[in-house]
């Protein structure tokens, strides 16, 4: 029976399959430089199971120890006299070498006489003017003998002074007590575990958030016309343009405080600090907000013109007072950890600090951005309502010419001076107006051709943008990042924090917003169909479906992190791994088995607690 050609076909392809397949393996084995002769050498399996005797027999515990010492001496090279070796004592330990003299690298024969029996012991070399080297290790037998024929003498030790050869055995005594590995260890990996929970809650707070900007059924509905789009941006644009002009024409830095409204919120911080008085002032402060904003002013849901104005003011005033009370209460808060220190300890007092100072560095900048906000959306209102009065599409069309021109024009300014200047710093700017003219006509061009009034897919371009920075920062192992972050905060557990904390936002980011993404739509369809807005929707809808499961994520994610700190202590991150790199290094394989067991027992319990909570959970 002959085969169909297509079966032969079928049958080559096969074969020609496997053909590519042996030369992909035989090239990767040798790109990997797999090389098992290497593996069968015999000193580096004598490395390897010395290395593996001390991780697996972890010193938990220790005793005091005694010891008995005898000493020899060798000679580098042989004279016409050989050294004087010391006495032999009855009833003392002594040394014998075979022979006492020699050459660099010669392979000499040490043997024991004397010492307790069934002890270990160490022979150490101490050439003239060196520090003493460890050597071998042995153990007497039942007639507290022993004899070596592998020690080597070690090279550049010529010398007419006598070499010494010391030989200590050592036994405990005493009861066992916790080793200052295991303290050590215990230490630092309490401190692994709170590093790993403070990265965990940082990367949450800001995950929450970014979760729903990176859900796709979140942010596909939302669309916004060119024209407000476009105005809504360009306030931040010339802000961002103004505070880079100024500071590049060496304004003062008083000018350059005030655009972000520096002084004012020191001042508030400062009310803060008067204790009783700045609580009293915050107070003041919310009652007086919530009266002009929630009483005084009309509903804000009148969509006539002047309820589109007071939605504005209430936005304005709303923004004012919180960012305001957020400096006054640092300030408060401040005031209120140290009073309690003296009573809690100065713990309290130093986070609450910590706390008040990243608010107070924080909120400049936050501020003149909230700020930009709102003008933007002033602006915005504006141009809605302009484009809903022009007549005719060349009109709208000529807007969105003006528009994204202006837009373009400072986008592609700020990208290529802030670019240019983080890699050539100082350095003049070619080309700079001709980039920025061309930006302004591309962003002519787009706004031409669409028009003010085109409706753009606002919420997926804003979801495309945040799922690509959480796939860069994801990519990146939390061991780069602990590495740039050790250079800029320095060696400890806060910059594991922050590396871990890093990689958390984008881990959790992922998780958080797949999982809105999964959630059942009717409860979100029947809260829409009543009018709600989408703050509304989210609350409602969305936030009751999500709660268990971003919980057991964010369980999961304290796990890995526990896991994870271990390596980022490699890099100086802090935790169990700085100590671990520290004993592998010194080739302490006993103290690094510690280290390892303790990373096994609590990442195990850590894991079997995390899933329980997972299964109480959902």
């Amino acid at each position: 029976m002959t085969k169909s050609p297509r079966s032969k076909a079928r049958n080559i392809g096969f074969i020609a399959l496997v053909v590519i397949g042996v030369l992909i393996y035989a090239y990767g084995w040798q790109a990997t430089d797999i090389d098992l002769d290497v593996a069968q050498d015999e000193g580096r399996q004598e490395r390897v199971v010395r290395a593996l005797r001390g991780l697996l027999n972890p010193i938990l515990f220790e005793r005091d120890t005694e010891s008995e010492v005898a000493y020899a001496y060798f000679l580098v090279p042989c004279t016409d006299e050989s050294p004087e070796q010391p006495d032999v004592v009855e009833g003392e330990p002594y040394v014998e070498l075979t022979p006492d003299c020699g050459e660099a690298s010669d392979l000499i024969t040490v043997e024991v006489f004397g010492f307790r029996p069934y002890s270990d012991g160490y022979i150490r070399w101490t050439p003239p003017g060196r520090s003493t080297q460890t050597r071998n290790r042995f153990r007497t037998d039942g007639d507290g003998h022993f004899r070596s024929s592998e020690l080597r003498v070690p090279t550049a030790s010529e010398s007419d002074e006598l070499q010494v050869i010391e030989v200590e055995v050592q036994w405990p005594v005493g009861a066992p007590r916790p080793s200052e590995a295991l303290t050590t260890t215990i230490e630092r990996m309490i401190e692994t575990i709170f590093l790993a929970l403070m990265a965990t809650t940082l990367g949450l707070v800001v995950a929450i958030p970014v979760s729903f900007l990176a859900a796709f059924n979140l942010m596909r509905p939302i669309r916004k016309p060119l024209g407000s789009l476009l105005a809504t941006l360009l306030p931040l644009l010339l802000y961002a343009l103004l505070i880079q002009r100024l500071k590049a024409l060496g304004a003062p830095d008083v000018l350059v405080d005030w655009l972000s409204l520096r002084p004012l919120i020191e001042q508030a911080y400062n009310f803060g600090n008067m204790g009783w008085i700045g609580a009293g002032i915050l107070l003041v402060l919310a009652a007086g907000s919530y009266v002009i904003i929630f009483r005084l002013l009309p509903n804000p849901h009148d969509v006539s013109r002047r309820g589109k104005t007071v939605r504005y003011l209430r936005l304005a005033l709303g923004a004012s007072s919180l960012l305001t009370g957020a400096a006054i209460a640092s300030g408060v808060g401040n005031q209120l950890a140290i009073a309690v220190s003296g009573v809690l300890g100065g713990v309290l007092s130093s986070v609450v600090g910590t706390v008040s100072t990243f608010v107070v560095l924080m909120l400049p900048g936050v501020t003149g951005l909230v700020f930009a906000v709102v003008l933007g959306t002033l602006l915005s209102g504006l141009v809605e309502s302009l484009v809903g009065r022009l007549q005719g599409t060349a009109a709208r069309r000529a807007l969105g010419l003006m528009l994204g021109a202006a837009a373009g024009g400072l986008l592609l300014y700020l990208g290529y001076t802030a670019i240019f200047n983080f890699y050539n710093p100082g350095d003049p700017m070619p080309l700079l107006w001709e980039i920025t003219a061309a930006g302004g006509v591309l962003g002519g061009i787009g706004g031409l051709v669409l028009g003010a009034d085109h409706s753009l897919p606002l919420g997926l371009i804003i979801y495309y943008v945040v799922r690509t920075i959480l796939n860069g920062l994801r990519s990146i192992e939390p061991l780069i990042m602990g590495i740039v972050f050790v250079i800029w905060v320095g060696i400890g557990p806060f910059a594991g924090v922050l590396a871990l904390a890093l990689h958390s936002i984008a881990a959790l980011g992922k998780l958080y917003s797949e999982q809105v993404e999964s959630i059942d739509p009717g409860p979100i369809e029947a809260i829409t169909a009543t009018g709600a807005t989408r703050l509304q929707m989210i609350r409602y809808g969305v936030v009751p479906q999500i709660v268990p499961p971003y919980i057991a994520f964010t369980l999961y994610r304290w796990d890995i992190n526990v896991r994870m700190s271990t390596i980022i202590g490699f890099v100086g991150g802090g935790g169990i791994g700085f100590v671990l790199q520290q004993w592998i290094n010194l080739l302490q394989y006993r103290e690094a088995g510690v280290a390892v067991l303790a990373i096994a027992i609590v990442v195990a319990a850590l894991d079997y607690a995390s899933a329980k909570a997972r299964e109480k959970i959902t």
